[in-house]
């Protein structure tokens, strides 16, 4: 009996550790009004040494983070967000040319696995998405890397 109420306590103690306010809203925290989630901005800081790879790689968060923070199904709004996802992905690519477009992939991936952490997160970029279905993407030729 001490050994089931010990174990419960235990597991009480750990799921409590594990929910970071970061994972208890929808957009998270952002502590320095960056656009990209406090925890992200660290792992991209740790990750990406180079200057002008974390400025690309947090283009890209900043794109998914503004995907949670979308309050509307305008087509219109949409667009304008999936415009700015289009640039992100150009200078991700562009920045990182020197590997393969498995390289930028492989960081596009990492990012939204990243960013859509809860189902929250998921359902909400699962909403953009639907409203993007039939619509059409360009690749930006210039001004696609904010910095």
């Amino acid at each position: 009996m001490k050994r089931i109420i010990l174990s419960i306590a235990c597991l009480i103690f750990l799921n409590a550790c594990g929910a970071t306010a970061d994972s208890k809203t929808l957009l998270g925290v952002d502590s320095n009004n960056d656009g990209v989630r406090d925890d992200i901005e660290v792992y991209i800081k740790q990750k990406y040494p180079q200057q002008d790879q974390q400025n690309a790689v947090m283009q890209m968060a900043r794109y998914y983070q503004s995907v949670m923070s979308l309050d509307s199904d305008s087509y219109k709004d949409v667009q304008t967000i999936s415009r700015e996802g289009d640039r992100s992905f150009t200078c991700v690519f562009k920045t990182f040319k020197g590997g393969s477009d498995a390289n930028g992939k492989s960081i596009a991936d990492e990012i939204v696995k990243l960013t859509m952490n809860t189902r929250k997160r998921r359902k909400a970029y699962k909403r953009y998405d639907h409203a993007l279905d039939g619509s059409v993407f360009t690749i930006p030729r210039e001004n696609y890397c904010d910095n």
